[in-house]
């Protein structure tokens, strides 16, 4: 009984180790195939909208650090000029309307539609 009793647990004991082998393998394949992480990395967003860019300018020049904010579509989104006057706002739908504020300029309003290669360019008065 007693060499009946080994037998079994020689059994159980090398089907246990294959198995805790193989557990460990395929955690170190995901492991690698995930790049170290547990969890799998969030795939990039696509850029699906379109872009509206242009230039700041008054008088034939660049007007640099102008506020140049883009409303419409459930967005209120803004960024500034930089030292060539030029701006760029990425993934827009739709109808915008874009309001440029510089101290000492006149306030400047123009609506543009959000299409493929969009270039607004803007002159400030004062």
């Amino acid at each position: 009984m007693k060499k009946r009793e080994s037998m079994l647990a020689k059994k159980f004991f090398v089907m246990g180790s294959v198995m805790l082998w193989l557990i460990i393998i395929l955690f170190s394949f995901y492991v690698l195939k995930t790049g170290g992480h547990l969890k799998p990395k969030a795939a990039p967003a696509e850029s699906i909208g379109f872009d509206i860019s242009g230039r700041v300018t008054f008088d034939k020049k660049a007007v640099v650090g102008a506020k140049i904010t883009a409303s419409g579509s459930d967005v209120n989104n803004y960024t500034y000029s930089d030292w060539e006057g030029n701006y760029t706002f990425g993934n827009l739908f739709g109808v915008y309307t874009l309001r440029v504020e510089k101290e000492t300029y006149k306030t400047a309003e123009v609506d543009v539609v959000a299409q493929d290669g969009k270039f607004q360019n803007i002159i400030l008065n004062r």
